[in-house]
């Protein structure tokens, strides 16, 4: 089945036709950004379980983006156009997000009996470090 977008508006006249076998890729965000004439590049990609050994969060690249500069700029104004348009929206459903994890959390937090016990021996501590727990999105390596 075919499925086409039609789009009609402004100085905007043309027809997507969408493919069933067109890839997809999920970015936890892009590691380089390089701007040129008359292409430019994003790498994106997806954040890697850390081997013990390393102390540097492991990236891994998924894809490779490669357009036109202007084309490029022209979908980053485009974003944040709509960003800004829907900002009420996202704030919200942030909002009902961060709400609904904190009541989870909190009903799963309960001290154990192994957990208040003394310890005698110092725990092992791990060279590995987070910022907030969070996977840092949109910044070069």
């Amino acid at each position: 089945m075919k499925k086409v977008i039609s789009v009609r508006k402004n100085d905007m006249n043309f027809d997507l036709h969408l493919s069933d076998n067109a890839p997809e890729f999920f970015a936890d965000g892009f590691g380089q950004l390089m701007l040129g004439y008359p292409e430019s590049k994003v790498i994106l990609y997806t954040v890697q379980p850390a081997e013990e050994e390393v102390n540097a969060e492991q990236r891994k690249a998924v894809a490779t983006l490669i357009m036109s500069t202007s084309t490029l700029i022209e979908m980053c104004q485009k974003i944040l156009d709509l960003a800004t348009a829907h900002s009420s929206t996202l704030l919200s459903a942030t909002a009902i997000h961060q709400s609904k994890l904190s009541g989870l959390l909190s009903k799963g937090i309960t001290p154990t009996a192994a957990s208040t016990k003394k310890k005698t021996t110092s725990p092992k501590t791990s060279s590995k470090k987070s910022v907030g727990g969070k996977t840092t999105k949109g910044n070069s390596p």
